[in-house]
């Protein structure tokens, strides 16, 4: 556990008792993501060249923006979610590998990536969430992380 872990176990569970809705979004991507973000780092090196420092070995569980929308949305609407905590991801683990073999098949360039052994000592290498409970609500990821790639790359292009 960290401090930043810590604060965020805290946090949550102060929002519970006053009765908040607590969600957990694994990693978000699609339209609007910051550029200092793995994917949109990914395709401006590929664009443009510009070399990044890149780790191969962890994995996301990437949801797109939309989804977790989608997930909020309903979950304001359910009087039983309130006070609860609920992970929203697609529930899948994706390496930083295969993003960066996606993002260069979609683009047909290579990026200009400097491999290192890791970048933040505090990361974990797996970011997998479990999203059981909603999906037990009806929920469910709609958008494919190959379709929130396309969406970035559409809006990098229009910038």
């Amino acid at each position: 556990k960290t401090f930043y872990s810590m604060s965020k176990e805290s946090g949550e569970r102060l929002a519970s008792e006053a009765g908040a809705v607590t969600i957990r979004p694994s990693s978000i991507t699609g339209r609007g993501e910051q550029p200092e973000h793995l994917i949109p780092k990914l395709v401006d090196s590929c664009m443009n060249g510009t070399q990044m420092p890149f780790v191969s070995e962890p994995t996301h569980d990437f949801i797109n923006v939309a989804d977790v929308v989608a997930a909020i949305g309903l979950l304001v609407q359910i009087p039983e979610a309130h006070g609860k905590v609920f992970n929203v991801s697609s529930n899948t683990s994706t390496s930083n590998e295969t993003v960066l073999n996606l993002v260069e098949g979609l683009l047909h360039k290579k990026a200009n990536i400097r491999r290192v052994e890791s970048l933040r000592s505090y990361d974990t290498g797996d970011w997998k969430v479990d999203n059981t409970e909603m999906l037990k609500l009806g929920w469910k990821p709609t958008i494919r992380l190959g379709e929130s790639l396309k969406e970035i790359i559409e809006e990098y292009d229009k910038s």
